[in-house]
C-alpha cells in the first residue's frame, strides 16, 4: 500500500468502478479490503463445489474398488457359492444393483449442471485465448492464463473422473468376476456369474445430451480452437 501511495501506482485485483476517489491511502485499503473479500468468496465457493463433486466420483470408486476385490474373493467350490458366507454371489449382485443404483442417482443430480460447465468451459478457453492473443498488459495475461488453466483442469478431471467410474462398472468388474475360482463351481452358479457379468456390460454414461468423458475434453478444445479460428478471421477482415 506504501509503494502504490507514494509511487501513485494502482493495480486492482479486479478491474472495477467505485464512486469515489482512490488517490489516497484510505480509499485504496477499502477497494482492496471489497476485492479481497469479493475474490476470496468467489474461489472457496468455485473450490468447494468442485471438491465436493470430486470427493463424490473418489467415493464411489472406493465402493467399486471394495465390491471388485468381494468379487474375487468369491469361493465356488463345493457346496456353492452361495454356502460361503459372509461372501456370496447374492450379496455381490446386490451390491452391484445397489451401485448401479448410486451411480444413476449422482448422475441425475449433477448431469445438468456438468453439461452447463463444459459449454462455459468451450466459450471461456475460446474468448480468453482470443483476447490473450490481443492484448499487451502483462497483468492482464497473467489473470487470462490462470483461467485457462484453471477452466481446462477442472473440465478434464470431471472428464476423467466420470470415465473412470463408468470404466471400473463395466470392464473392472468384468475382470474381478473371473478372478475367482469360477471354473469349479456348478453349472447353476457359472450362469448366475454370466448374469452378473451381462448386467456389467450394459453400460451408462455420465452426462446430459453429451457424456462426460475425455472424447468430450477432446472435443471441447478442438471447439474452443475452432471458435478462436472464426473470431480471428474475422478480426483480420475489419
Amino acid at each position: 500500500m506504501t509503494i502504490l501511495k507514494y509511487y501513485t501506482l494502482q493495480s486492482y485485483i479486479v478491474e472495477t468502478w467505485v464512486p469515489w476517489n482512490t488517490n489516497n491511502l484510505q480509499s485504496l485499503i477499502i477497494l482492496y479490503t471489497l476485492q479481497l473479500v469479493h475474490s476470496y468468496s468467489g474461489l472457496t465457493a468455485y473450490a468447494t463445489i468442485y471438491h465436493l463433486y470430486m470427493s463424490i466420483f473418489e467415493m464411489i470408486l472406493l465402493e467399486i474398488k471394495a465390491f471388485h476385490v468381494a468379487l474375487s474373493k468369491l469361493d465356488f467350490s463345493s457346496p456353492g457359492v452361495d454356502c460361503h458366507p459372509p461372501l456370496t454371489l447374492e450379496s455381490c449382485v446386490k451390491f452391484h444393483q445397489d451401485l448401479l443404483a448410486l451411480c444413476k442417482k449422482y448422475d441425475k443430480t449433477i448431469n445438468v449442471t456438468l453439461f452447463l460447465f463444459i459449454m462455459f468451459s468451450s466459450m471461456t478457453l475460446c474468448l480468453s485465448v482470443f483476447e490473450l492473443s490481443l492484448i499487451q498488459d502483462r497483468g492482464k495475461l497473467t489473470i487470462l492464463v490462470e483461467l485457462i488453466l484453471l477452466t481446462m483442469s477442472m473440465t478434464y478431471f470431471y472428464c476423467v473422473s466420470s470415465q473412470e467410474t463408468v470404466e471400473q462398472m463395466t470392464i473392472g468388474t468384468l475382470r474381478s468376476a473371473y478372478d475367482n475360482n469360477w471354473y469349479v463351481g456348478s453349472v447353476k452358479d457359472k450362469k448366475a456369474l454370466i448374469l452378473l457379468c451381462k448386467m456389467a456390460k450394459k453400460e451408462f454414461q455420465f452426462g446430459f445430451i453429451i457424456p462426460t468423458n475425455l472424447p468430450t475434453f477432446i472435443t471441447v478444445i478442438k471447439t474452443a480452437f475452432s471458435y478462436y479460428n472464426f473470431l480471428t478471421a474475422m478480426n483480420l477482415q475489419k
